[in-house]
């Protein structure tokens, strides 16, 4: 998830030294990038620089963005089709490994959510 800040005056979210030259060249990330809730400045400079999905959506204004910037040349397809790749591998990954029969203990996770919780109070 990126961030709402800027480093080295770039928005976390369009930051390509980040999203790209570090976390998915240098450290192999093969997940997808999402924004903090509301931390998308520009869509289609995020999705150029290695961000995938936008959260909340924006009612279309961050798509519209994406289309002209690759009308316009701005943004290649190939970059848009490699984002899209991210989050349908991960899509059909999750339906891949969806366990149909899981079950858990409400009562059990109950509490150990309420022991994580004390315990980062704590810190």
């Amino acid at each position: 998830m990126c961030a709402y800040n800027k480093v080295n005056g770039e928005f976390a979210s369009e930051n390509k030294t980040l999203l790209n030259d570090i976390l998915k060249d240098e450290w192999g990330f093969d997940g997808f990038v999402v924004s903090d809730w509301g931390a998308v400045n520009e869509r289609d400079e995020a999705v150029k620089n290695g961000l995938e999905l936008e959260m909340p959506a924006s009612y279309g204004i961050g798509e519209e963005k994406v289309i002209k910037a690759v009308k316009e040349g701005k943004l290649t397809e190939e970059k848009l089709d490699k984002a899209v790749e991210r989050i349908v591998r991960i899509i059909l990954k999750s339906v891949e490994e969806k366990k149909v029969d899981a079950t858990y203990d409400q009562k059990e996770h109950h509490q150990l959510a309420r022991v994580a919780a004390r315990e980062v109070w704590y810190c």
